[in-house]
């Protein structure tokens, strides 16, 4: 009976981590990548309309407007003379320089790779962007947050972005002609906005310190008791 204070308090320290597992790892944001070369590498295609959970086409066309299409490296530097590709083996293209994205589930973007779309590693007064911004707007419509930046004719590069909470994403292309753009490893996160790396680690810090409580704190008591 006289040890049952000391068996009562000894497993303090294991509940407490899971109570700190169990709350705070919920907050860390799972980012995925979602690219397009598994899709197509000879030819070019229509972007499957559900594709990665997102809808690639204008629902308020009733699936009758133009939707976006898929275009593989290979395709793509052979038609255009260009020496690159997309990351992942082939890009997304937009129905026009004005590219809808739509989501049923509210997600954070997070960012993309762009590039102009260009003829001879050159901008071409036809069809080249020179810039592209996106607009991030929640289930209201409301307009939440913008990124954009400038494109290059030579490769892709990643527009870095933090836009939480968006049903739907209008990508504007800006520059020559019908300011056309490719795209690539689209990064986001599902759900409500994602914890910042800082928080993260300290929340991981934090469950590796009460872990070595909880794994020390039995010894120690035993030591001081004696």
């Amino acid at each position: 009976m006289k040890r049952f204070p000391f068996e009562v308090r000894k497993p303090i320290p294991c509940a407490v981590l899971a109570i700190v597992v169990l709350l705070l790892l919920p907050g860390i944001g799972h980012t995925d990548v979602l690219t397009f070369g598994p899709l197509t590498s000879t030819t070019e295609i229509t972007m499957p309309a559900n594709y990665g959970g997102f809808i690639w086409l204008q629902p308020q066309c009733g699936g009758l407007c133009p939707g976006w299409l898929v275009l593989p490296n290979s395709l793509y530097d052979a038609a255009y003379g260009d020496t690159y590709g997309a990351p992942s083996g082939a890009a997304a293209v937009p129905p026009e320089a004005n590219g809808p994205l739509y989501s049923s589930t509210p997600f954070t973007f997070l960012g993309a790779d762009f590039s102009s779309y260009a003829a001879n590693d050159s901008f071409t007064w036809l069809f080249s962007a020179t810039a592209i911004t996106v607009y991030g707007y929640n289930a209201q419509n409301q307009l939440v947050g913008t990124a954009s930046m400038s494109l290059s004719p030579t490769g892709y590069n990643f527009l870095s972005a933090d836009i939480p909470d968006v049903t739907e994403l209008i990508f504007e292309g800006t520059g020559y002609g019908s300011a056309m753009w490719l795209m690539d490893d689209f990064t986001y996160t599902l759900g409500p906005p994602t914890t910042t790396p800082e928080p993260s680690g300290i929340v991981l810090l934090l469950v590796g310190l009460a872990g070595i409580i909880c794994v020390t704190y039995p010894t120690l008591k035993q030591a001081a008791s004696k």
